[in-house]
């Protein structure tokens, strides 16, 4: 209880501490995702005719 009562009044302040390492942690998965699922497309549908 006495976390949530924390985070409710301070969340934004913590947030902004987090947001480099959040960011930066998101990135790294958001791209393993896409390459992973790009590495199933053949190149030639991204070529232009």
């Amino acid at each position: 209880e006495a976390t949530n009562l924390f985070l409710r009044e301070n969340g934004h302040e913590v947030l902004k501490v987090m947001e480099p390492q959040l960011k930066k942690k998101l990135s790294v998965l958001f791209s393993g995702i896409v390459n992973q699922l790009l590495s199933h497309v053949p190149v030639e549908t991204f070529l232009l005719p």
